[in-house]
Order: C-alpha cells, then structure tokens, then sequence
C-alpha cells in the first residue's frame, strides 16, 4: 500500500552572530516553525485513508561558521524542531 505525503512549512528565526576570530563565528537560532501536512495511502480501489496535520514549533539550536576567501563561508549548524526532531547541517554560503 503506497503512502503519500504533501508537507509545507514555513520558519521565521533570529540568528544572531558573535565573533570568535577574524574568520570564524558562533551563531545562536530561536524561533518558531508553523507546518501542514496531508497523509495518505492508496489501494486499488482508490483513497483508503487521508489525514490531515498542522502545528507550531518552537526552532532552536546553533553552529559555526568560518569565512573564507572572496566573500565564501562554510558552516555546521545542530537544529532542534520542538521536542521530537534533531537536525544536523552543513553548507557553504556566497556573499556578495
């Protein structure tokens, strides 16, 4: 029986930076997350079940980040969704 899924979320954080050298700095986030999603499952015959979810989350956690040449920095953030999700993350970044 496949399951399908439709999940939107929107966040809105502040993010504040303080410097610990000339290119690295630490990074705070708090902030909320609102989601909604539509859970299904379809059989032969069409729709077996549909539910529908929303809530609001409180989003927190922190990182490094570390500039590098021409404007490029790269970064690793650990990310808290509420009580039930744990993120870990990595990127680069171009500022310009």
């Amino acid at each position: 029986m496949p399951i399908q899924a439709d999940i939107t979320a929107y966040s809105l954080s502040f993010v504040p930076q303080i410097p610990l050298t000339r290119s690295l700095s630490a990074f705070g986030k708090i902030g909320v997350v609102s989601w909604d999603s539509e859970v299904g499952a379809l059989v032969d015959e069409g729709l077996a079940f549909q539910e529908d979810f929303s809530d609001e989350e409180i989003i927190y956690g922190g990182g490094l980040k570390l500039r590098l040449l021409g404007g490029f920095s790269i970064f690793y953030e650990l990310e808290y969704l509420g009580d039930n999700i744990e993120s870990q993350h990595a990127g680069g970044s171009w500022q310009f």
